[in-house]
């Protein structure tokens, strides 16, 4: 399990993800469904990951996206409470251009089909 504790969570980062320094919460995607990550064509793709401390479901949920190859924007759900008042009782919740599109026990096809929609970048 991989752990995290409130002083490591992050905020939102002011820098867009298309500048050459890819920010935390940006994930490098191929460009085309079903492309490797290695491909020639790649983008990038700002997945914030919406969790608290000592949440079991959200340490498998950052391992999972993490074995995506994504490496996601913590955000602590007490923290913030406009988080707070839309997803208390739903974290872990994964979200990619602002859209949910996992949250509770998050599984890895909805991921995937998730990366592999988002538009180029």
């Amino acid at each position: 399990m991989v752990g995290w504790s409130r002083s490591s969570a992050r905020t939102a980062s002011p820098i867009p993800c298309s500048t050459p320094a890819r920010p935390s919460g940006c994930a490098r995607r191929s460009a085309g469904a079903g492309a490797p990550l290695g491909s020639d064509k790649l983008r990038l793709v700002r997945v914030e990951l919406i969790t608290r401390e000592g949440c079991h479901l959200c340490d498998q949920a950052l391992e999972l996206l993490r074995s995506l190859g994504v490496e996601p924007e913590i955000r602590d759900v007490d923290s913030n409470s406009g988080l707070f008042a839309e997803f208390d009782f739903r974290v872990p919740v994964v979200r990619m251009a602002g859209r949910v599109v996992g949250e509770g026990a998050v599984r890895r096809e909805p991921l995937e089909r998730a990366l592999a929609r988002q538009p180029p970048g």
